[in-house]
């Protein structure tokens, strides 16, 4: 049996390696929370190859981490101008703006998200969030349920779902949340802790009562 080798890769071939490796050698350092190097990493690949949305779409959620908001959003920006179909730049679009408390942006790159993939089920989840915050409890919930039915063990939806349910004294409802994400999570201390809270609620309802 004679032996097998791949294609000659051509310059771009080459390039498009680099770019891609130091993405991936960024994403180890994202996952080790070692964010300075990441950041080299991305920069690195930017600075290889401009028009690679990937790598401004990393940069903007090492960014993100890293408490620097705007400028995330900035490279998030960058990637949707040279993808405007990237979910996940839209998605990280998102989460900066949550977490700067504009929540009417957030709730604005969450649809553009989902109008894109209307069974991304991290979207949903995200709007959920959004509306939370907003006391919109009714369209939380909806959002929530919707990324239940997409991904039917997504224990921090239900966990959510259960903490909106508390907030609404309907103890009972929060507690089967709270049963089912711990069911996909056995060691979801947050789940946890809020069904002794949901049940301590119920008990003293019922006490009172």
């Amino acid at each position: 049996m004679g032996v097998s080798y791949s294609n000659p890769m051509n310059d771009e071939d080459e390039l498009n390696k680099d770019v891609i490796g130091f993405n991936n050698k960024g994403n180890i350092s994202f996952s080790l929370n070692k964010y300075c190097e990441a950041l080299n990493s991305y920069e690195k690949a930017i600075e290889l190859d401009a028009n690679f949305a990937v790598s401004y779409h990393n940069k903007g959620l090492c960014l993100n981490a890293l408490h620097e908001y705007r400028d995330a959003i900035h490279f998030f920006n960058t990637a949707i101008k040279l993808n405007p179909t990237y979910v996940n730049a839209f998605i990280g679009k998102g989460n900066s703006y949550y977490d700067l408390n504009e929540f009417d942006e957030a709730i604005r790159c969450f649809n553009y998200a989902i109008d894109l993939d209307s069974f991304n089920e991290i979207s949903y989840y995200n709007l959920a969030n959004c509306f939370h915050k907003l006391n919109r409890l009714d369209e939380a919930i909806n959002c929530l349920n919707k990324a239940i039915e997409l991904k039917p063990d997504y224990s921090l939806a239900y966990n959510n779902k259960g903490m909106i349910l508390n907030d609404l004294k309907k103890y009972k409802e929060a507690i089967k949340c709270f049963d089912r994400a711990i069911e996909f999570d056995s060691n979801f201390s947050l789940a946890i802790s809020n069904r002794i809270i949901s049940l301590k609620n119920l008990n003293y309802n019922n006490i009172n009562n």
